[in-house]
């Protein structure tokens, strides 16, 4: 009896296990889920989280890349456009350095019309490839008549001259053997001549020039040939360039001492530079005419 009993106890166990167990199980895994879902944000929101985040995150890497790699390329772009800047500029350097015209170049179609001061320039400048038009005494009165011998060319008169050569330049230093004439009348003659010159050369440029001061003691001591009247007069010839196909050129500061005058060191006469500074005074005029024009 008892050994029933202790079966029949057996069997209700095992009854109550099987019923149980189903509970037992479904709590554990429900568990395991409610904590992965404490752990984890919800599936759904987890998705449209994400896909917030994605949507939000590809815009702006979107806007990432289009703003960093155009900026590399804008990046890039800026330094080729300033490399090529600075080969353009210094290009363009070396082809104006390349284009400037060498001493003896840009003096190869020069003419010079003058008198005492020009024919020192003649002698001593080495401007070998330019003519000469010019004669101790020289004036504006007498330019457009007289005779000169132009070192291989020929003796003739100015007209001649242009009517057998053509010229890019024409320096026209002409004025202080005019001093002791009446003054208006002198600056009316240096017009016509400044006319006659334009006419017969419209293609040169013509350079003005101011003519030298004399030295203090030749220029205090002498009531016609002293630097006020040849300041005078230079202010009438600088007023006569345009800018445009007359230019003015001054050498006087080459020259002047600290009053104004022609330095005594430079001069044996009071009045013409000694022979070694006429070389200097060529290569003024050059670096001058190039610097404040395009060579002709």
């Amino acid at each position: 009896m008892k050994r029933h009993s202790d079966i029949l106890f057996s069997i209700l166990i095992v009854l109550s296990v099987l019923v149980l167990m189903p509970f037992v199980l479904r709590n554990d895994l429900f568990g395991a889920k409610e904590a992965d879902s404490g752990d984890l944000p919800p599936i759904v929101q987890s998705d449209e989280a994400a896909g917030t985040e994605e949507a939000g995150s590809f815009p702006d890497e979107s806007a990432s890349l289009t703003e960093s790699v155009p900026a590399g390329e804008s990046s890039a772009a800026n330094d080729s456009s300033e490399t090529e800047g600075s080969l353009t500029e210094a290009e363009a350097e070396t082809e104006n350095t390349a284009e400037a015209p060498s001493l003896e170049e840009f003096f190869s179609d020069a003419l010079f019309i003058g008198d005492s001061r020009t024919v020192g320039l003649m002698e001593y400048a080495g401007l070998d490839t330019a003519d000469f038009f010019a004669t101790s005494g020289m004036s504006t009165f007498q330019v457009l008549t007289e005779e000169v011998s132009v070192p291989n060319v020929g003796k003739m008169t100015l007209t001649t001259l242009f009517e057998q050569k053509s010229y890019g330049k024409i320096f026209l230093m002409l004025g202080i053997n005019e001093l002791g004439y009446n003054f208006s009348s002198v600056v009316s003659q240096y017009g016509k001549v400044v006319d006659f010159v334009r006419q017969m050369q419209p293609q040169a440029t013509l350079y003005v020039c101011a003519n030298l001061h004399l030295t203090s003691s030749r220029s205090d001591s002498d009531d016609i040939y002293n630097n006020e009247n040849i300041n005078r007069l230079n202010a009438e010839i600088a007023a006569m360039a345009d800018n445009e196909n007359i230019f003015y050129l001054d050498v006087n500061p080459l020259f002047d001492d600290e009053n104004g005058a022609l330095n005594a060191q430079y001069s044996a006469d009071d009045t013409h530079p000694y022979g070694k500074y006429y070389a200097q005074w060529g290569q003024w005029i050059y670096d001058t005419c190039v610097q404040s024009k395009p060579a002709q």
